[in-house]
C-alpha cells in the first residue's frame, strides 16, 4: 500500500515524534517514575498490532526471510528502548541524543554498503561528516 506522501516530510515528523518521545522518557525518569508503569501501555500497542495483523492476515506474504529480518528489527527496537531507557534514568538527555546522533551518519554509511541503490552525493557525504564532527563537539562539551 503506497502513500502520496513525501518521505522526507515523513522523516521531519518522525524527528519530531522522537525529540517528544526522549523529552518525554527524561521527564518520566527525571520524576522519579517507574518503568514498568509502561508496560500496560506497551502490551495495548502490541495488542492493536495483533489486531490489525488479524484483521488483514491474508494480505500478508510471510517468507523465512521476513521472519529473519522481523525478529532482528524486533530484536534491535528492544535492545534500544532498553539502552535508551537505562541512559535516560541515570544520564543527561543531551550527552544521550547526541550519542544516539551517530546513528544517523552510521546509518546513512552503513547502507550505501548494504543496500542497493542507496548513494549518496560528496556534498551528502560531507554533511555526514559534519554531523559526526558536530556530535563529537557536543558530547565531549
Amino acid at each position: 500500500m503506497a502513500f502520496a506522501f513525501d518521505y522526507k516530510i515523513a522523516a521531519v515528523l518522525a524527528m519530531i515524534f522522537l525529540v517528544i518521545y526522549n523529552l518525554s522518557l527524561k521527564t518520566f525518569f527525571a520524576r522519579g517514575q517507574d518503568w514498568r508503569a509502561l508496560i500496560p501501555f506497551v502490551a495495548a500497542g502490541v495488542l492493536l498490532a495483533v489486531a490489525y495483523f488479524a484483521y488483514t492476515y491474508k494480505e500478508v506474504h510471510i517468507t523465512t526471510e521476513t521472519t529473519m529480518l522481523a525478529l532482528v528489527i524486533l530484536g534491535a527496537l528492544a535492545l534500544t528502548t532498553a539502552f535508551g531507557w537505562y541512559s535516560m534514568a541515570y544520564g543527561k538527555v543531551s550527552v544521550y541524543a547526541a550519542i544516539l546522533a551517530i546513528s544517523t551518519p552510521l546509518t546513512a554509511f552503513l547502507a550505501y554498503y548494504f543496500i542497493p541503490n542507496e548513494e549518496l552525493s560528496t556534498l551528502q557525504w560531507a554533511g555526514v561528516a559534519l554531523g559526526l564532527v558536530s556530535i563529537v563537539l557536543v558530547t565531549n562539551g
